[in-house]
């Protein structure tokens, strides 16, 4: 059974997966009790890979493409059952061994699912149940458990290939399955990989520290402060790689740095909708040529305001007789206007009348059809 599902996988066009580069102590009864859990596999055994010199690849052929799918996004990185010493699965759906990951430019964000505690202690839901109830908005990259984002508890992840399912996924999330209606409330919350949100640092944590703090994990794209001397002050620093973010959060994560400690965790988009990251050209920064912060720069752009391409795209849409001015007026830095200097002369208003008259030598009174009438209480006559 080859028909694709809908919407079809973008890799895989038949339902045939390959485990590359394996051990030499794995063998088939090792990996048919691991794809077990997606579904029945047969194999035609261990070939080389074409080109790649010694590279071995096994290629797992199921019954349909549900488990297939279901394969790649649950066992990738997997560990293979009863192999000693223990080794990890690399799955391609290519016989040459290719990656079954989106490009990075055009990946989109993740989503991890939050709920009552009770969901994640229900020992019948499994990454691949979990794939059947959300593989119906649309094909699904990977789905992990135990992923920590920086909260108290780890969570789990699922990440689409494009934007338009994961969307469906996070506002029609009761509706994808019927099983998911019998649950508990649950939310797919977005996160960004490259941004970290890093709070509960004490007093005289300088950018520098910052710098020093992250820098060795990776390279920084920026590194933001907001709320800037409140108690709820955090940077938000973005890196170049999800990786070097994954491990900066993992190490940092805790960490007590003077006398505060570091409480570092995936930076959520206020606009929960959006699913790409900010280009590096959109996030104009006070450091090198190269558009990432020097060691000199104190601040950069706030990755969530909207940067000049963004602006000027909103302003293509207007007519063109407004595009200059507004052009100017969103762009232009805010400036007060120049103070007066006083010159000694006296408080002057404007009539209802407009004529001017001075306050300090007119006597203000107020017309008697105006002034409060106060009546005595009947059946009260005389003075007392």
């Amino acid at each position: 059974m080859t028909t694709n599902l809908d919407p079809p996988h973008p890799l895989l066009t038949e339902p045939v997966i390959y485990v590359i580069n394996p051990p030499k102590q794995v063998q088939w009864k090792h990996l048919k009790a691991t794809f077990s859990v997606c579904g029945p596999a047969t194999t035609t055994g261990k070939n080389a890979i074409l080109g790649s010199g010694n590279r071995k690849k096994w290629t797992i052929r199921f019954h349909c493409m549900l488990h297939a799918e279901m394969a790649l996004a649950t066992l990738r990185g997997a560990p293979i059952s009863d192999v000693d010493p223990p080794c990890t699965m690399v799955l391609s759906h290519s016989p040459t061994g290719e990656s079954a990951l989106p490009d990075p430019s055009s990946r989109i964000f993740p989503q991890y699912l939050k709920a009552d505690p009770e969901f994640f202690q229900d020992s019948k839901i499994t990454l691949q149940l979990l794939f059947k109830w959300f593989r119906t908005a649309g094909p699904i990259v990977s789905i992990r458990t135990d992923v920590g984002v920086g909260k108290e508890e780890h969570r789990i992840v699922i990440e689409y290939w494009k934007e338009e399912h994961a969307r469906l996924a996070h506002t029609k999330r009761n509706d994808l399955h019927k099983q998911l209606r019998k649950r508990s409330a649950f939310y797919l919350r977005t996160y960004d990989p490259y941004s970290l949100h890093c709070s509960g640092f004490g007093p005289g944590f300088s950018h520098q520290k910052l710098m020093s703090l992250f820098s060795q994990y990776g390279k920084i794209v920026s590194a933001t402060l907001n709320n800037a001397g409140k108690a709820n002050a955090y940077w938000l620093v973005t890196l170049s790689s999800r990786f070097h973010a994954n491990a900066a959060l993992r190490e940092l994560n805790g960490k007590v740095v003077g006398i505060g400690r570091l409480i570092v965790r995936y930076d959520e988009p206020d606009a929960q909708h959006i699913f790409h990251p900010s280009s590096a050209s959109d996030i104009p920064t006070r450091g090198d040529a190269n558009g990432t912060t020097g060691s000199g720069a104190d601040w950069t752009h706030h990755p969530r305001l909207p940067s000049r391409a963004f602006s000027m795209a909103i302003l293509q849409n207007r007519k063109v007789g407004k595009e200059t001015f507004l052009d100017k007026r969103m762009m232009a830095k805010p400036s007060l206007p120049p103070e007066r200097p006083l010159q000694g002369r006296p408080l002057r208003r404007r009539s209802n009348n407009s004529r001017i008259f001075n306050v300090a030598e007119t006597k203000l009174t107020v017309p008697t059809s105006r002034r409060r009438r106060i009546s005595k209480p009947p059946g009260l006559t005389g003075t007392s």
